[in-house]
């Protein structure tokens, strides 16, 4: 009976110690990141793949002469890069699938800016 709970007791301090007790700082949460640069009128990469069930850290570097966007509609996800600007913004975890991803200021999408997302 000893034994169990000195290793009940161990477990708890290692636990204890790996989610940032004792004053060291919290660790971070598992993700993913994508970076994409945008110019006018694409995207590079054109395509992307990422792992299903992981909330993702999408950057997007803005190097065109107006502002885009990086947006995917059917999973409710946008985000805003002004011109020559860069920004970032966590994307939930999505499910296994392709998703299309265009630029929604008018006119971009028709002109190219576009692109498949695989989440595998």
């Amino acid at each position: 009976m000893f034994m169990l709970f000195a290793l009940l007791g161990a477990a708890t301090i290692a636990l204890a110690a790996a989610c940032g007790g004792g004053g060291g700082g919290t660790a971070a949460a598992p993700g993913q990141e994508l970076t994409i640069t945008l110019s006018d009128f694409k995207y590079d990469p054109p395509g992307w793949q990422i792992s299903a069930g992981v909330a993702t850290k999408v950057t997007l570097v803005n190097k065109g002469s107006v502002e885009h966007d990086f947006s995917i509609e059917v999973a409710g996800f946008k985000l805003l890069a002004p011109t020559a600007r860069t920004v970032y913004k966590t994307m939930p975890a999505l499910q296994p699938g392709q998703y299309d991803v265009f630029c929604t200021v008018a006119g971009h999408k028709e002109q190219g800016m576009k692109g498949i997302l695989t989440v595998k």
